[in-house]
């Protein structure tokens, strides 16, 4: 299995320190790892 995803973070308004930027930048790459988890939920729920 492949998985590929694609995000895309805009500058905001507020200032902000490069330290929060990086950590949100961070933190938002882990969307993908709590998505594949609840699909696998959900298929191992259907199939047992």
């Amino acid at each position: 299995m492949q998985r590929w995803a694609y995000s895309r973070i805009h500058k905001p308004k507020l200032p902000l320190s490069p330290e929060i930027l990086h950590e949100i930048r961070d933190k938002s790459s882990h969307w993908g790892d709590v998505k594949l988890v609840a699909v696998r939920e959900v298929v191992y729920r259907s199939t047992n």
